[in-house]
């Protein structure tokens, strides 16, 4: 962060259905596109990754007070 702006950025969402989460390698296999763009073009590319979902992981447990 901060410092060269990159000459492309490429925007990454998992996908996943707002239900499963970023894939653990994903972070490494766009590491290695980012050295082979910049090994094989020039590229100075910046890679923007979300993650994210919507669904609630974990439950609580409501009890009826009165």
């Amino acid at each position: 962060m901060g410092g060269k702006i990159p000459d492309r950025v490429i925007l990454y969402l998992h996908g996943g259905g707002f239900y499963l989460p970023m894939f653990e390698d994903s972070a490494s296999f766009w590491y290695y596109v980012q050295k082979q763009l910049k090994e094989s073009y020039q590229l100075d590319v910046g890679i923007a990754m979300l993650d994210y979902s919507s669904v609630i992981l974990h439950s609580f447990i409501i009890t009826n007070v009165e």
